[in-house]
């Protein structure tokens, strides 16, 4: 069935619109290209994982230094070795990373959107202002800030918490430019209006039709 309707809409293009057969042929190759790159490293871990650090610089880079049979013991050794090196703390470790980008991913994209939406279709005093300050923190490098932000979270006792780290990252100011050139975009100001007329608040408004226009940048921020 959706076969049928991806020929019915090419037929629905132009004549001089419609893929060719070999257009489609090179776009399915680069696809497969570029999913192979992506993918790669993920194989090249998996394989890396089960060897010792002499095997990886003396075998095939690109396949298991033992037999079929003897991987899931060689896996079995490296990971206890890890365990016993890391006392134990490894898992720890990816539990914390996860949480740093989990939670700051989510906090950023949802600060950026409402920021980007906010000085988008709204007009108060200083947003233009604002919107300078922001814009220059793209230019700033990050290295530059290591040293106040030390001090602020410091003064806050923050530091050695994982505050410290979240925090940071959930200031993006590549992703408050990106919601905003979306929300003046894909956000029409008659559905806004439309919305107030009926009774809508803006928190109602926001939550229920803005980020569902929005998701396009939210998953680009995430």
């Amino acid at each position: 069935m959706m076969e049928k309707q991806r020929e019915a809409a090419e037929h629905d293009l132009p004549r001089s619109m419609r893929p060719s057969p070999i257009t489609k042929t090179i776009t399915v190759i680069v696809l497969v290209v570029a999913l192979i790159y992506f993918l790669f490293p993920i194989y090249w871990a998996i394989i890396a994982s089960t060897k010792t650090p002499s095997q990886l610089t003396s075998s095939n880079g690109l396949w298991f230094a033992v037999g079929l049979d003897q991987i899931p013991d060689a896996i079995a050794t490296n990971y206890s070795k890890l365990m016993g090196w890391t006392r134990g703390q490894f898992w720890r470790w990816v539990l914390n990373s996860l949480i740093y980008s989990g939670v700051s991913a989510l906090i950023g994209t949802i600060i950026s959107v409402m920021a980007g939406y906010a000085t988008a279709k709204f007009n108060f005093r200083g947003k233009v202002i604002a919107i300078g300050v922001v814009m220059g923190c793209m230019l700033m490098p990050v290295a530059l800030l290591t040293i106040p932000q030390y001090s602020i979270f410091h003064a806050l006792h923050l530091t050695n918490t994982m505050l410290a780290i979240i925090i940071p990252c959930c200031v993006s100011p590549f992703g408050f430019f990106l919601g905003r050139v979306y929300a003046q975009t894909s956000v029409p100001n008659e559905l806004l209006e439309a919305a107030r007329i009926d009774g809508a608040g803006e928190a109602r408004i926001f939550f229920t039709i803005v980020l569902r226009l929005l998701a396009p940048a939210m998953v680009t921020i995430f």
